[in-house]
């Protein structure tokens, strides 16, 4: 595979090192970074031409996309397509145009820049609206990537009670 085949695998960008890992050298990266294949987006991020841009914004923001933004990276259902982008960058500082979310603390995706599914339906949950939720949450239900039993023991307290009356209406079976 070479070096845009690969970057095209990751949606456009991925990060030295794990370019590093899977075999480009320094000298391929200056190569392609020279014959304009390849531009870099910041230190330590690559990127190809048509990258995804909510993946570039990740990147650039040194975040992680979560809640309806990360929707679409683990097949969830949503009910509409946001409209700002929701991030989980873990500095609290604000930044334009983005929802930024509490920090994750859930394994995130193993090379895109985007929350764990239990993070991201955590942070939907206190984020979107019942039904909006909902419908992402009975969708990683239903095709067993967590159980609604693990994602209410994830909200203790009186501040997850909406989370997780919304969780309780979950039907462990429903298609």
């Amino acid at each position: 595979m070479d070096l845009t085949q690969f970057l095209r695998s990751r949606l456009g960008a991925a990060r030295t090192a794990d370019l590093k890992r899977a075999g480009f050298s320094e000298r391929t990266l200056a190569s392609a970074l020279s014959n304009g294949v390849i531009t870099r987006l910041q230190r330590g991020v690559y990127v190809t031409k048509g990258a995804d841009p909510d993946v570039v914004t990740a990147f650039r923001a040194n975040g992680r996309l979560t809640c309806i933004s990360a929707a679409r990276f683990y097949g969830l259902w949503v009910l509409r397509e946001p409209e700002t982008l929701h991030l989980s960058c873990g500095n609290g500082l604000p930044k334009p145009r983005v929802v930024d979310h509490a920090c994750m603390t859930h394994p995130p995706h193993p090379y895109l820049p985007v929350a764990g599914v239990a993070d991201v339906l955590m942070h939907a949950l206190r984020c979107r609206p019942e039904l909006e939720s909902l419908v992402m949450v009975q969708s990683a239900v239903s095709q067993a990537l967590l159980s609604p039993d693990y994602l209410t023991s994830k909200l203790p307290g009186p501040r997850n009670g909406r989370a997780r009356t919304v969780v309780g209406l979950v039907l462990p079976r429903a298609d």
